[in-house]
């Protein structure tokens, strides 16, 4: 277990389920000074249908999930990683393809977030694998690189990697309230009209919500 712990590395990108929550708001919108981003869950299924697990040969694949919320204790979260799998099964029909820890771990979280309502995007990575010959030889799995980007945060490397979804996944555009509505969607439509006439017809609103 300690290896098959070590020879995946999961990048992961975080959507919500509900559309203009007031809570993303609070929590990540800048209250309120922010612009939200909303997306067609077929399409982004599609996508992770495309680059899912094949064969051993894939060192790269993606499967986009509901987290399951779990409070602190063995038991709770037990049953949430056994959801995690079900979940999986029922999706991809491949369950065993999420059988170790950090492939489940991905879409397992503390119940204290559970506002959130969270839904994950995973690609997968397999990390290299070396050989250490020898009469106890034992196996390393540096990491896979390919792909790979670095920022620095609080003078920390960072890694992640870019994905690309279709222009027809992006729905809405919804502009928080406490930002002036004409000016910045007036910037976001000059922004995407210069990118691609694909982008010309995405609907851009105010938020429902009066937050302050």
């Amino acid at each position: 277990m300690f290896d098959n712990l070590h020879s995946k590395y999961p990048y992961i990108i975080s959507f919500c389920k509900n559309s203009d929550d007031i809570n993303m708001w609070r929590l990540y919108g800048n209250d309120g000074k922010g612009v939200m981003l909303e997306f067609d869950y077929d399409i982004l299924f599609n996508e992770s249908e495309k680059h899912k697990y094949k064969d051993e040969s894939d060192q790269d694949w993606d499967m986009l999930l509901p987290v399951e919320y779990a409070c602190n204790n063995k038991e709770c979260i037990l049953k949430a990683f056994d959801r995690a799998k079900k979940n999986h099964k029922l999706i991809y029909g491949q369950e065993d393809k999420i059988e170790n820890d950090m492939e489940v771990l991905a879409f397992v979280k503390d119940s204290g977030y559970y506002v959130e309502n969270e839904i994950r995007y995973m690609r997968l990575k397999d990390n290299d694998i070396f050989f250490h010959g020898g009469e106890k030889g034992t196996f390393s799995y540096p990491e896979n690189r390919d792909g790979v980007i670095y920022r620095n945060r609080d003078e920390k490397s960072i890694p992640y990697i870019e994905l690309s979804f279709p222009i027809a996944s992006l729905k809405r555009i919804i502009i928080g309230y406490n930002l002036n509505f004409q000016e910045t969607s007036d910037s976001i439509a000059l922004f995407m009209n210069g990118l691609s006439e694909d982008y010309h017809n995405v609907e851009i609103v105010k938020s429902k919500y009066l937050y302050k």
